[in-house]
């Protein structure tokens, strides 16, 4: 999954990667046992809040 803006994005989880663009991160889905909804509710919340800016 590709963040744009995703570097702006808070993650204390440490699980985002920068995708080696100057503004996406990339987290890698590798099976549903990977899915945290609220990991993920909290990172798409952010990018809203930055495109609303």
């Amino acid at each position: 999954m590709l963040f744009w803006r995703g570097q702006a994005i808070t993650d204390d989880s440490g699980k985002l990667n920068a995708s080696g663009s100057a503004e996406m991160s990339e987290y890698k889905l590798r099976g549903v046992d990977d899915f945290d909804s609220d990991l993920f509710n909290g990172w798409l919340r952010q990018v809203r809040e930055l495109e609303a800016a």
